[in-house]
């Protein structure tokens, strides 16, 4: 059976800026659907570590996407992602370095199910070196040189009554790699999960794009302020999963 997926793009803040060098992919794992979604309540923070590919002398990261799954037509309430990037220098879990230090954070950004736009349960949610620039601005990292791996996790909040949210799977990845599990954080304790149906055990990989360049963002000369959610009809393109 095919699904339909939709790609939006989500830009939360829009400064002007100069023309990025040219952009190499570093991470892609949005190829092959391992044909299962995985489902979070509100403030389960989940991750998955991965590791580039095609690594520069000194990446920047330029731009990021993620996918995202709910069934719902429309959410009941306001419900918020928070995407956080770590490196795995954390206290160890089973011989693990769990994540530790936090080194990009969007804050919480209101979502959309996808059925709220177009006829499809996944969306994918981009943001470019615009967006980038702008969170860390008002984060903590301005032009943000990529380690050779980290976890990027995802944490939904406001979910309600018959709301859900959840991250599709895909494995394995095309560019880069990862393990065939997550992390996940509850309460503020990080450990190792699996996923298995009927029995079997299954990879786990989230629907995750990165792009890099050489070359810092260049600093804008205009911020300007726009809401996420009027910013997800951007545009959108959509794709068939086999």
């Amino acid at each position: 059976m095919k699904t339909w997926m939709w790609k939006v793009w989500a830009v939360a803040i829009l400064p002007a800026f100069a023309v990025a060098a040219q952009d190499v992919l570093l991470y892609d794992n949005t190829t092959t659907y391992a044909n299962y979604n995985l489902m979070f309540p509100n403030h389960l923070e989940v991750g998955d570590q991965i590791w580039l590919a095609n690594y520069l002398t000194d990446p920047y990261l330029t731009g990021f996407s993620f996918e995202y799954y709910s069934p719902n037509a429309n959410f009941t309430g306001t419900v918020t992602a928070d995407v956080r990037f770590y490196l795995n220098d954390g206290s160890p879990f089973n011989g693990y370095s769990t994540p530790g230090t936090l080194f990009y954070d969007t804050g919480p950004f209101e979502i959309q199910t996808p059925n709220s736009y177009f006829p499809g349960n996944y969306a994918v949610l981009s943001f470019t070196n615009v967006d980038l620039y702008a969170d860390a601005l008002l984060n903590m990292n301005p032009n943000m040189q990529m380690p050779s791996n980290f976890t990027f996790s995802v944490t939904f909040q406001g979910l309600s009554g018959p709301d859900q949210a959840g991250l599709p799977s895909f494995e394995p990845a095309t560019v880069g790699s990862n393990y065939q599990d997550y992390w996940e954080n509850d309460g503020g304790t990080w450990k190792l999960e699996t996923n298995s149906i009927d029995g079997v055990l299954q990879p786990v990989g989230f629907g995750v794009q990165l792009f890099a360049t050489n070359q810092p963002t260049p600093e804008p000369t205009t911020l300007c302020l726009t809401a996420v959610g009027a910013a997800l009809l951007v545009g959108y393109a959509r794709r068939r999963r086999q």
